[in-house]
């Protein structure tokens, strides 16, 4: 019995021996293909991405992170959302959204996922990203609840990490729905979330920002007035005008550039992806009599950059020219950038001769500098544009102490007044509080229909903390005009105001300054299991939730907490799938 045992042990070892050994030079595909004729917990995966649009992909060159959920969390997904694999390997939309929102284009091991502790990264799926967060034990968690059980699986065109749930956003979500007619029950996991500790009123609070500039090289076209999300960052940008490094929060934000001249009805808009410390270039380029206008957006990551070293770009904006080529001392460092292209290297800092020629005729030189200077850790954009008969060059250099001045710049923060000029008593509670104002009186009626846990946490002078969001009551007025409900309809769905009610409710008392900190992530609500709602903050200190959804007035004190007022009722995801949003 001993010798069997010992002989079994072996074909084992030996078995676990040469599936590692192929992983080594095995694809994404192949490796997961392994492990799962092996009895390793992703036979389901397996089936997804041999049925998906990019099993091609994940089974040749290329570089890709997988996050692997097992079969225990397909499971898991079954139980929660009541449709069976079966069920979802019948649609072809659904597999390739789910395999693709489990893929990253880029490899990325776990120390680097580790470094990027409270940001987002781009999925193959477009438009969704997933959230960071590295846990306090070191686990790496996705999207705030699913954890990485098993990292750095290698394979010949990536990496693998283990994952012990299946990620879920909204697209998946309604897809579901229309494919299956009843909308699922799970719900998105939902971005990093950073609930930053209780603070006193700081006088100034450093903020986690991105650099943005604008450059207008279109020659043909209007003024423009410069926008994020309904932010107006520049408010007049003509022709070579050439805007400084604004702070801007991190977030995602839909950038606009908009005309100014009456007669001529222009607005072109580019997704936008800030993350922290980034230097981010809009470029508004092209022709508008030729119907080329675009508005296109650069990122410089200077993280990598020595101190000894400094980072060249050549862009080349001008239209109809030929290809350029940037020469330092006599030897090329960019060639053939052709018309809307752009090259970046890091090159040592010092004082070189510099050229900027045409790719095809030497003798047509559009710069020629004897002594250029580049400071360590500097930024340089040699950047060419205009007409083919009247060619400009623009050096647009921004110095390590420039650099180093935008990302220490700390943000000053202005209290926004309180609901009345007289303070409450801290012996009232929440509903005190708002109960004593005429602006919430759909919402005290609300809070009068709901559960008795809700009354208890937001009445009870003496519970424990909390932050509120009231909704006034033309926030209500606006949800009834968008939902087609009557008033009673909503006080009369017990569990419809729970779910919003408790979507408004976060432990902890958060001030305006907190929501600012965390500007660019989320933070978890009562709601379970897990519902959170995304944050961001403006320059000018103004915060949004969910996007759209604006701080009125805050930081209303209470005994058993703070209050901020919203001018829309925030709305999980639950609620929009009820509702059919």
């Amino acid at each position: 019995m001993q010798r069997l045992s010992i002989i079994v042990l072996c074909i084992a070892m030996v078995t676990l021996g040469t599936i590692a050994s192929q992983a080594q030079g095995s694809s994404i595909a192949s490796v997961i293909e392994q492990r799962s004729n092996s009895g390793l917990e992703f036979t389901t995966l397996q089936r997804f991405i041999d049925a998906s649009d990019l099993e091609n992909n994940l089974s040749s060159a290329g570089s890709y992170t997988l996050f692997a959920p097992t079969d225990a969390a397909f499971e898991r997904l079954e139980r929660a959302i009541n449709y069976t694999t079966e069920q979802l390997l019948s649609n072809q939309e659904i597999i390739n959204a789910m395999v693709r929102y489990h893929t990253v284009e880029s490899r990325l091991s776990a120390s680097q996922l580790r470094a990027r502790d409270g940001r987002v990264i781009a999925t193959e799926l477009p438009n969704a990203f997933v959230g960071i967060t590295r846990a306090d034990d070191n686990t790496i968690v996705v999207n705030n609840v699913v954890e990485i059980t098993d990292e750095n699986i290698s394979a010949s065109n990536g990496i693998i990490h283990e994952i012990n749930d299946v990620l879920l956003n909204r697209v998946i979500n309604d897809l579901l729905d229309e494919a299956f007619g009843t909308p699922a029950t799970a719900t998105p996991t939902p971005s990093p979330t950073s609930t930053p500790p209780a603070t006193t009123t700081p006088t100034s609070q450093t903020r986690s920002t991105a650099n943005v500039r604008v450059l207008h090289l279109a020659m043909d076209a209007p003024e423009m007035t410069i926008q994020l999300d309904s932010m107006t960052v520049i408010e007049t940008l003509a022709y070579q005008d050439f805007s400084d490094f604004s702070n801007i929060s991190q977030g995602i934000y839909t950038a606009r550039a908009i005309s100014l001249d009456d007669d001529q009805d222009i607005t072109l808009t580019v997704d936008l992806t800030l993350l922290n410390g980034d230097f981010v270039t809009l470029v508004l380029i092209g022709s508008l009599d030729a119907d080329t206008l675009d508005f296109i957006t650069f990122t410089d990551d200077l993280r990598a950059v020595d101190d000894d070293e400094a980072t060249v770009t050549l862009f080349n904006a001008l239209p109809d020219a030929p290809p350029i080529s940037l020469v330092l001392d006599g030897d090329p460092l960019f060639e053939g950038v052709s018309y809307t292209e752009r090259e970046v290297d890091i090159i040592d800092a010092e004082t070189t001769m510099i050229q900027l020629l045409d790719t095809r005729d030497d003798d047509t030189v559009y710069l020629d500098r004897d002594e250029q200077s580049f400071d360590a850790e500097g930024l340089y954009w040699f950047v060419l544009f205009g007409a083919v008969d009247d060619p400009r060059v623009r050096i647009l250099s921004s110095t390590s102490d420039d650099i180093t001045n935008l990302l220490s710049t700390t943000m000053e923060i202005t209290e926004t007044p309180a609901i009345d000029a007289t303070a409450p008593s801290l012996a009232d509670s929440i509903i005190d509080i708002l109960d004593a104002s005429d602006d919430y009186t759909v919402l005290i009626q609300a809070l009068n229909a709901a559960d008795s846990d809700i009354v208890d946490i937001l009445g009870n002078p003496d519970s424990d903390p909390v932050t509120f969001l009231a909704p006034t009551d033309q926030a209500f007025e606006n949800l009834l005009a968008t939902t087609g409900l009557r008033q009673t309809q909503l006080l009369r769905d017990p569990s419809l105001l729970d779910n919003i009610l408790r979507y408004h409710i976060i432990e902890g008392e958060l001030t305006a300054d907190d929501f600012i900190d965390a500007s660019g992530t989320s933070i978890e609500t009562f709601l379970e299991p897990a519902q959170a709602f995304f944050v961001r903050a403006t320059d000018d200190g103004r915060i949004f939730l969910n996007g759209t959804i604006e701080f009125l007035e805050t930081d209303i004190r209470a005994s058993n907490g703070i209050i901020h007022t919203v001018d829309d009722v925030l709305l999980p995801l639950i609620v929009l799938e009820d509702l059919d949003l």
